[in-house]
């Protein structure tokens, strides 16, 4: 005897629809589940870079100063887990921090950048930590060189930097800088330009009010809110080392020597060199130049006040 078989398959309309049903819920579900995996990641890379933070303190109070090489080499006798030097989006899964880290030779403030990252959201999201373990999260500002969008942490050679807040950076022809961080926090935007060893030229910067910017060297760090000023890196014939130069037009600049205790205020027309790291930090002098250039400014500014007076009609 043959069974009916009452059973029966899937038709081609009813497979089409499934499909369609499969597809739309994909659509949705997946931006959820890959936002969800990329907040995972920035958690975790925000936890590497507090362990980072916490690892250089200690560092600090063993060798009396900050790491100043490899970090990854530097502060491995002080993690628990080499892993902490790996951001989870680092496709190179290799030194992910050492590129975006300032050792400062005086614990930073919680205003002061140490360390950060900037591959997140595809760009778009980075994580910094500050001194005294403070950590944050924030939108990652654009960076043009001479009009160009850059990437955080790419050098670049001479030309004008502009930042997503207005402030701008003036590099001299043949002078490498980079970029480690341009984060946006409650406080306004926090950019950090770095300028590594070896180099020799100048910067001119002008930042806009309200927002926090620091420009390093191998000899400092100056650190400012709403200034102008210039910072110059050379070769010195003594000590056979390098120096940095400070000046400040506008505003008020904090210049922390990072290989020896020391900090100093500068306002306008002050100038420090920072030079060898066996010296005592100098104290700010009067830059002359820059008083004898407005003073001749403004004498030039009444002459033509004068001059003006005259050809009015009585």
């Amino acid at each position: 005897m043959r069974k009916n078989n009452t059973g029966r398959g899937f038709t081609i309309s009813e497979l089409i629809a499934s499909m369609g049903v499969i597809a739309v819920l994909s659509a949705i579900l997946f931006p959820v589940f890959a936002g969800a995996r990329e907040s995972a990641r920035l958690v975790q890379c925000t936890a590497n870079l507090h362990q980072i933070a916490v690892a250089a303190q200690v560092y600090h109070q063993d060798h009396h100063g900050p790491p100043m090489d490899n970090i990854t080499i530097s502060l491995a006798p002080y993690v628990d887990d080499g892993s902490v030097f790996v951001c989870p989006n680092d496709p190179e899964r290799m030194d992910s921090y050492s590129a975006f880290f300032v050792g400062r030779y005086t614990s930073a403030k919680a205003s002061e950048f140490v360390v950060g990252c900037p591959r997140h959201n595809s760009g778009r999201k980075g994580a910094v930590v500050c001194g005294k373990g403070k950590s944050g999260v924030g939108l990652v500002g654009d960076v043009t060189h001479n009009g160009t969008k850059i990437g955080i942490g790419e050098f670049i050679e001479g030309g004008v930097l502009k930042f997503a807040d207005g402030s701008r950076v003036d590099i001299q022809n043949g002078l490498s800088v980079a970029v480690l961080t341009s984060v946006s926090s409650n406080v306004g935007l926090h950019s950090v330009v770095w300028i590594p060893e070896g180099q020799e030229g100048s910067v001119d910067v002008t930042v806009t009010p309200g927002s926090r910017f620091e420009v390093c060297t191998p000899e400092i760090v100056a650190a400012v809110r709403g200034t102008r000023f210039r910072v110059t890196v050379y070769k010195t014939t003594r000590h056979d080392s390098a120096a940095t130069y400070v000046s400040v037009e506008d505003g008020e600049v904090e210049v922390e020597c990072r290989l020896k205790p020391g900090i100093v205020v500068l306002n306008a027309d002050q100038s420090v060199v920072v030079e060898n790291p066996d010296d005592a930090m100098p104290t700010p002098k009067k830059d002359k130049k820059d008083k004898k250039d407005k003073k001749d400014k403004k004498d030039k500014e009444d002459r033509d006040d004068d001059g003006d007076d005259e050809l009015m009609p009585r």
